[in-house]
């Protein structure tokens, strides 16, 4: 697959190709492709806006978690604030394990941002994200 094709295919422009059915389960093909979609425009997401906007898409509005905690994954590599701002935006994401991860990698990104959320993360629902944010906020922040 190219990466205009990706890049339509997380957008939305596109439906998932039929994938062979002794592989993938047909309910589970646009999961599928989009998160191999997500995965694969990592390495061309440094310096490509489109391919940026279409994971931050990914992220910000893909009905499987599992597509949103890949393209968050890919956002998280880039050494632009674009990393750091995906990394924000997954703090409120409603899966418990993309919000983990979000603040794992702002943790390592920026850590008082990662501090100031913590804050607001402790109370949160999920003990993981609960106890990371707990870590985090008793991390010492000169370190």
């Amino acid at each position: 697959m190219d990466i205009d094709t990706t890049v339509d295919l997380l957008l939305g422009i596109k439906q998932a190709r039929n994938l062979r059915e002794d592989v993938v389960p047909k309910y589970l093909e646009g999961r599928y492709t989009r998160m191999s979609a997500a995965e694969n425009l990592a390495e061309y997401a440094e310096n490509n806006t489109l391919v940026q906007a279409s994971l931050i898409k990914a992220l910000t509005s893909d009905d499987e978690e599992d597509v949103r905690k890949v393209a968050l994954e890919s956002l998280s590599q880039l050494t632009s604030d674009i990393s750091t701002i995906a990394c924000i935006i997954g703090l409120f994401d409603s899966d418990s394990g993309v919000r983990y991860d979000a603040l794992e990698g702002l943790r390592w990104k920026n850590l008082e941002l990662a501090k100031f959320f913590s804050a607001k993360l402790v109370n949160d629902e999920d003990d993981a994200v609960k106890n990371y944010a707990q870590a985090v906020l008793d991390l010492d922040i000169s370190d």
